[in-house]
């Protein structure tokens, strides 16, 4: 899903290949962390003492959504950046009198 919406936008080359890695390994810790969140919440009882505790999936989950939203935006895949990583298309100059007149003169 990474590499084809980088190959819409004509930004993908084989110098990004670590960094998709990298944003595919903290996807993957992403929902990994968030299932168990869903499983067993995000606040758990201590086995020995009965306090309540955060859910270290909690931490992960959060930390790998930071990293993969910066990556996410340094590839121009999010909304945001999406139109400044994207290739830009350069029209053809309409002609106006003054090309004419400050065309370069040739060299003899």
């Amino acid at each position: 899903m990474i590499t084809r919406e980088l190959a819409e936008a004509q930004t993908l080359s084989a110098g990004l290949g670590d960094m998709v890695e990298r944003l595919v390994q903290f996807r993957v810790q992403f929902h990994r962390a968030a299932a168990d969140i869903a499983r067993r919440g995000a606040v758990l009882t201590a086995k020995r003492s009965a306090v309540p505790q955060t859910n270290l999936n909690w931490v992960i989950m959060r930390q790998a959504s930071e990293a993969a939203r910066g990556l996410e935006l340094e590839l121009g895949l999010s909304p945001l950046a999406r139109g400044k990583a994207s290739k830009v298309k350069h029209e053809n100059k309409t002609p106006r009198a003054a090309d004419a007149y400050l065309r370069p003169i040739a060299r003899d």
